[in-house]
């Protein structure tokens, strides 16, 4: 008798493992790799310098030692994402120039599918922004990290990061230069 319910519980145990191993493999299955990132757009400032001052962004302007830039255009990425609409509150930190004319700055870049405007990935970004005098204007270059509470539909909980270069023209123009990473979705079960 004992030896029954001992061989039992074996065949229970294997037939456990077989299934919590299975279970295991086709969840794994379904995470996809991540995949390159490139982007480039254009854009023009929304508002005046200041537009974007109102604390939700560490911006209050109030100080005189930051300002914020709205920015909004158009570009495309690749890994998935196509055709945007972006959208940008850039930040511009003013106390702290050096002698090479430059800033640190940080914001959140939003791209907003053209296809579907449920799906948005934000990109928080930080770097530096410099005075350049042959482009007549600024040039940003930074690191971005996916904003994973930010973006929405099929970016939500997505990863990644990378690196973000922009020239910021005197005109209000802004032109993202070229966003390089990589994007990993997060799994659909």
């Amino acid at each position: 008798m004992k030896t029954r319910s001992y061989s039992s519980a074996i065949v229970a145990f294997a037939v456990a493992s077989m299934l919590y191993a299975t279970s295991a493999f086709a969840i794994v299955s379904t995470v996809p790799l991540p995949t390159a990132v490139n982007g480039r757009g254009s854009g023009t400032e929304v508002g005046g310098a200041g537009s974007c001052n109102n604390g939700t962004n560490g911006c209050t302007g109030s100080s005189g030692s930051c300002n914020c830039y709205e920015f909004s255009g158009t570009g495309t990425a690749s890994g998935g994402i196509g055709a945007v609409n972006f959208s940008t509150d850039f930040v511009l930190i003013l106390t702290t120039q050096d002698g090479l004319l430059c800033d640190p700055a940080y914001g959140t870049l939003l791209l907003t599918q053209k296809l579907n405007s449920h799906n948005v990935l934000a990109l928080d970004y930080q770097g530096l922004d410099c005075f350049n005098t042959s482009f007549t204007g600024y040039v940003f270059n930074g690191a971005y990290s996916v904003n994973t509470v930010a973006s929405t539909g099929k970016f939500l909980n997505a990863l990644g990061n990378g690196t973000l270069t922009a020239g910021i023209g005197a005109s209000g123009t802004l032109t993202i230069g070229d966003i390089n990473g990589t994007l990993g979705l997060a799994p659909t079960f």
